[in-house]
């Protein structure tokens, strides 16, 4: 009994960062899809320490400004047919663009997220796992959606 109860534990710890930080693991499948390259989600998820996970979201942000600093974005936010949140991605040789459910972060939500992985590393694996989770999802759908 005791060891489902230290499970049920764990589960609900990972649910509660991967709810709290779904916005950050958005921002990194964002970043990815753009950049084609899933080294800021490596760099979460394989981190030994906090200094790289920080240094891959710090990325992303940079990569995002400098998307939305362009003349024609290619992420924006918006809502599906539902009014859930979503983010899309125009990726260039694709007709339709790659949709992430969810919301960008605030700066509030990223200084949480830095507060508690300078405090536990293993947050950032959770997250980055998510992000890839989260960037597979919309690849997958996507490309169901171009073979209808």
């Amino acid at each position: 009994m005791r060891s489902t109860q230290v499970q049920q534990e764990r589960t609900e710890s990972t649910k509660e960062y991967t709810k709290e930080y779904r916005d950050i693991a958005v921002l990194l499948a964002a970043a990815s899809a753009l950049t084609r390259s899933p080294s800021l989600i490596d760099r979460l998820t394989y981190a030994l320490s906090p200094e790289p996970a920080l240094k891959a979201v710090a990325d992303a942000l940079r990569i995002l400004q400098s998307d939305q600093n362009s003349q024609n974005p290619a992420i924006t936010q918006g809502k599906d047919g539902r009014g859930y949140p979503i983010v899309s991605v125009r990726v260039e040789d694709r007709n339709v663009p790659l949709v992430i459910r969810g919301r960008l972060p605030s700066s509030e939500s990223v200084r949480s997220f830095v507060e508690d992985v300078s405090r536990d590393v293993n947050i950032a694996r959770k997250i980055g796992t998510y992000a890839s989770s989260l960037l597979v999802e919309a690849q997958l759908r996507l490309e169901r959606e171009e073979g209808e």
